[in-house]
């Protein structure tokens, strides 16, 4: 079976900080899984003393080194010299499926379109940026350099929700089971810089798996892995979903975008226990021992927990480390589910306001982790309110 074949363009005065940090290699690497890379090659003016140093590593790795002078001080002539060789091994190898492009500029662009309007995939590489936002959508994927996107854990779990949610509204758009290399194409097609490495997943599957309304499976015949919407009908026979459960989803929609996403009142419960056994602990010592005892847990499931137990201030800093290190703490008098439901509701209400939404109050008991009567769910929500009103004063 023959492979696609790859051409990779690097334009090094761009993306220096990606090269010191061995940027070229990994993407050589994960470019590996697609196909073979036929043309390699890098672009500067390797008489700036800024990117000479890359010369003998872009040469282990293969790419021939095309100098270009600049004229003009600061002034980056390789972008020129760069687009028209892509033209030209587009025009002059048709078989060169897939471009690409390392050049973290905005002004590729053109460029990239060019190329999907030939029938070619393109690859753009570039850091995260309002720029690369744009260039993005003119790709079939889109990798990004560095780890900015660790710098900020809020824009981590934002990324996390958006990708979660777009996986859910593909599912139910084809309101049947879909094959993960569909689904995951389907992403592609909406957001080319999905990754499910960059925000923590070993594997899509994984990624899958962590979503609390989809389930993947097995096919006991081809043995392939497909993925639906947990109640959905698997044969993919139309059925309506009642008022209360569409309400529960939406209310589950609004609350990730205000970063909470739930989880089960087992882990929940363990995350909590725990906490409270051990306490002066940091994050990272708690996860860590909620991982050695519970076998059932995933990592996933521990994150959200202890996540919720913070926005609920249910565990609380408490101290620091000699070195500097946050300690945590539950107050042990505390009712976990009445505290919890609390300071989710409170985000609930924020979100419905902001969005219009109405609040149906028989619909939020599916929410809950609490049982509550009639009146003690109106307290409940009184005390949500105040919350809210607190939190916005």
């Amino acid at each position: 079976m023959d492979r696609s074949k790859i051409a990779l363009f690097i334009d090094v005065e761009n993306l220096t900080h990606w090269l010191k940090n061995n940027g070229p290699d990994l993407l050589i690497t994960e470019l590996s899984a697609i196909g073979q890379l036929i043309v390699r090659r890098a672009y500067g003016n390797w008489g700036n003393p800024c990117v000479q140093g890359f010369q003998s590593e872009l040469n282990r790795l293969g790419f021939e080194l095309i100098h270009n002078f600049h004229p003009v001080s600061k002034k980056n002539s390789s972008d020129i010299q760069l687009t028209i060789d892509v033209i030209d091994y587009a025009h002059n190898l048709p078989g060169i499926q897939w471009f690409v492009l390392a050049t973290g500029d905005s002004d590729f662009s053109p460029l990239f379109r060019k190329l999907r309007e030939m029938g070619k995939e393109v690859i753009g590489v570039g850091p995260r940026s309002p720029l690369s936002e744009s260039v993005k959508t003119s790709c079939s994927k889109y990798l990004y350099t560095g780890t900015e996107h660790t710098a900020s854990k809020k824009e981590l779990r934002s990324n996390t929700d958006d990708a979660m949610d777009l996986a859910e509204k593909i599912l139910r758009a084809a309101d049947q089971t879909l094959p993960l290399s569909t689904l995951k194409n389907g992403m592609l097609s909406v957001d080319s810089a999905f990754n499910e490495r960059d925000l923590g997943y070993r594997s899509f599957i994984d990624f899958l798996k962590a979503i609390d309304s989809i389930e993947v499976a097995q096919d006991g015949k081809n043995k392939s892995w497909t993925a639906t919407l947990k109640g959905s009908d698997p044969a993919g026979e139309a059925r309506e979903e009642n008022l209360q459960d569409s309400l529960v989803r939406g209310y589950e929609r609004l609350l990730r975008k205000k970063q909470w996403r739930l989880t089960s009142s087992k882990a929940l419960n363990e995350v909590y226990q725990l906490a409270r056994q051990h306490p002066q602990q940091s994050k990272e010592r708690i996860t860590e021992e909620a991982r050695k005892h519970s076998q059932m847990l995933t990592s996933v499931e521990i994150n959200k927990a202890l996540i919720i137990l913070v926005r609920s201030k249910v565990l609380r800093v408490s101290g620091f480390s000699d070195a500097g290190e946050k300690l945590w703490s539950i107050d042990p008098e505390l009712n976990l589910a009445r505290t919890v439901d609390a300071a989710m509701l409170s985000r609930l209400f924020s979100a419905c306001r902001e969005n219009g939404t109405k609040i149906e109050k028989a619909a939020l008991r599916d929410l809950l982790y609490g049982k509550y009567d009639n009146n003690a769910l109106e307290q409940l929500i009184e005390q949500a309110s105040a919350l809210q009103e607190k939190a916005e004063a």
